[in-house]
Formats: structure tokens, C-alpha cells, sequence
């Protein structure tokens, strides 16, 4: 299983073509939980609330968060206390954060909030970013965080139900399958769930979810389209509530190929560029890299150029490298991406 860089394929190879439904499959109960208030709150009790305009790269070093542009040129946006693990995501036009952050083997959901206070959502074992999704069918519905744990072994799919209290998601799936992390395009009701595979060699899949498109039960997800797998983690890059890029490569392949899926009125996709991949020098592990930029480009990490990133043009499937560092530290990148008034297909 390959190491991730940041943050999730042939299509359909143990499913039904059609889809993938979780027929006869173990479901995970649904649990309602509140962060302890024992938990030590790591960033503080509140944070600059800097407003931060779309298009903006977000990256954290493990003490500081900054702004970046593509040109390489940056601004610090907050200074915080170090943190060993730190995974940030941001919701559409940046006026709120969400952290994964912790200093050893546990770690901790923190939303950083418009007003300025920070609240702790989830206390455990996490590592993947969370993702801000609107309830389905209502445009004025508040967004809420969704996010992965994996506490004891066992992982599962939660969502925020306020602001210092999250429930489990049941996620019925095949035997054999885990939640890995769920993505989606910020403030949108469209969502993907990544899907690790135990059944033999580990893999990653990618599964459109299709219940939030089609009722409003967001606590429970059954209905799913496979869009893809993977040897390598590699994150699904949404360039709008309706497109998803998806990258696949094999454990030991040179190239990854990157397909874009339309999901509305119906999901159809094609092949954009395929492009030499970055392997982890010490185990040869994939270094999974796709971040959605705006709705026709994506960063990417080539082997040609492994130390910064590269823009992909969906139209042409031409990349070219930037002058912006990819950076090896504890952090992660997001972009902060504009509002966007659609829900559902």
C-alpha cells in the first residue's frame, strides 16, 4: 500500500459494471459522539479567521500556515503551536477550516470557524483530510464536515451534526472493504468515498456516492458507482460539483492515467493525459498527487519535476511545471475553491 503525499483506479474489476451496491454487506451502525472536553486542544482556542480569496493555495508546515500563489510567492496567514500531524481543508471561499492535527499517534478534528473559535470535533486516530458537503436538495442548508477515523483497526465515515458533535455514517460496502476517506467538491452535495480493498493485495477504490444525490439521508450511503482503483492512493480532484478527476496507476508502473468523470445527467468519463509518476525512494510506494486547481486545471507531481508542482490542463492534457515548492513536511495543500450554487445533479 502506498505511502500518501497529501491526502484516492481498471474500472469495476470485482463489481457489477452498473455500479456497486452493498447487497448482503456488513453496514456500520450509526453512533452519535461529542468530542471529549478532555481532549487538549492543540491549536488553541481561536484562530485570525483570514479571509482568503478562491485560488488561494493553502499550506501548513507544522507551525504556520500560509498562503501561496502559483507563482511561488506566499504570505503567512497563522502562527500555531507545532504539531507533528497536520491535514487542513478549507470550505468554499475560505471562511472556514477544517484540521486534522495531533503531536503522536493520536489526533484530533479541530473546525477552525468563521467567528474565530476553534471546536474540537473528534478525538482518535486519524490521518486523511476532511471534506465541507451540503446536505443534498436544500441550497440554504449549512455544509458539515465529513471526515475518516481508523481507531483500533476499524475504520469509519463520520459527519459533524453541530458544532462540537459528529455522528458515524453507515457505509454498507463489499466484505473486505474499509472507508478511506470521503471527497467531494466544498459545499456540495456530490461525494466520493475511497474505499480500501483487504481482499488480497491492497487496493484503493474510488465510489461516487449516489444516495446524497437522491434523498437526503446523509447518514447512511449504500448506493455507489465504481469510477475507479488503484495501487496508489491518489486523491480525487473535483474540478466542480459536477467533474472529478480520477488518477490510477499500478504498484509498479511508470505512469498513472488520469481520466476525467462528467457525473451529470449521467456518469460518463475519458481519458485526459497519462504522465510519469513519483515513487517513494525507500519502499518504491506511489507518491500520490492530484489537487483540483479550478475547473479546468489540476496540480499534479511528475516524475520529470518531483519537487514542485505541475499544472494539468484538462482541455489539452499538457503539463507544465511551476515555480511552486511541493514541500515534504508534516502538512498538507488544499485550494480554496469559490462557492458554488449547485447541489445535486
Amino acid at each position: 500500500m502506498g505511502k500518501r503525499l497529501l491526502f484516492g483506479v481498471t474500472a469495476c474489476a470485482l463489481l457489477s459494471a452498473c455500479g456497486h451496491q452493498g447487497a448482503g454487506s456488513a453496514s456500520i451502525p450509526t453512533t452519535s459522539t461529542a468530542a471529549s472536553n478532555s481532549t487538549p486542544n492543540l491549536l488553541g482556542s481561536h484562530w485570525p479567521a483570514t479571509a482568503v480569496a478562491p485560488g488561494t493555495l493553502l499550506y501548513d508546515d507544522g507551525t504556520r500556515l500560509w498562503g501561496y500563489r502559483l507563482d511561488g510567492r506566499r504570505r503567512l496567514l497563522w502562527l500555531h503551536p507545532k504539531l507533528r500531524v497536520v491535514t487542513v481543508a478549507a470550505s468554499p471561499i475560505g471562511h472556514e477550516l477544517g484540521y486534522v492535527a495531533g503531536s503522536g499517534n493520536r489526533q484530533a478534528v479541530y473546525d477552525l470557524r468563521p467567528d474565530g473559535r476553534i471546536t474540537t470535533l473528534y478525538a482518535g486516530q486519524l490521518y486523511q483530510q476532511p471534506v465541507f458537503l451540503r446536505p443534498p436538495g436544500n441550497r440554504a442548508a449549512q455544509p458539515r464536515w465529513f471526515f475518516t477515523t481508523s481507531d483500533s483497526g476499524a475504520r469509519r465515515l463520520w459527519m459533524q451534526t453541530s458544532p462540537d458533535t459528529s455522528a458515524a455514517v453507515a457505509v454498507q460496502l463489499h466484505g473486505g472493504e474499509t472507508p478511506d476517506v470521503a471527497t467531494g467538491y466544498p459545499g456540495s452535495a456530490n461525494s466520493e468515498l475511497t474505499v480500501l480493498r483487504q481482499v488480497g493485495p491492497p487496493t484503493f477504490e474510488m465510489l461516487y456516492d449516489q444516495d446524497m444525490g437522491l434523498r437526503g439521508d446523509v447518514l447512511h450511503w449504500s448506493r455507489f458507482l465504481s469510477i475507479g482503483q488503484s495501487d496508489g492512493d491518489f486523491p480525487p480532484a473535483w474540478l466542480t460539483p459536477r467533474s472529478v478527476l480520477v488518477a490510477s496507476a499500478a504498484a509498479a508502473a511508470a505512469y498513472a492515467t488520469v481520466r476525467l468523470w462528467s457525473l451529470c445527467p449521467a456518469p460518463t468519463s475519458r481519458t485526459v493525459t497519462r504522465y510519469r509518476i513519483v515513487h517513494d525512494p525507500g519502499d518504491g510506494a506511489i507518491l500520490g498527487a492530484l489537487l483540483a486547481l479550478d475547473d479546468g486545471r489540476a496540480l499534479v507531481v511528475t516524475a520529470s519535476h518531483p519537487d514542485v508542482w505541475s499544472v494539468l490542463s484538462v482541455a489539452s492534457g499538457s503539463i507544465t511545471p511551476t515555480p511552486l515548492p511541493l514541500g515534504r513536511g508534516p502538512g498538507s495543500w488544499t485550494v480554496v475553491r469559490p462557492a458554488s450554487r449547485s447541489t445535486t445533479c
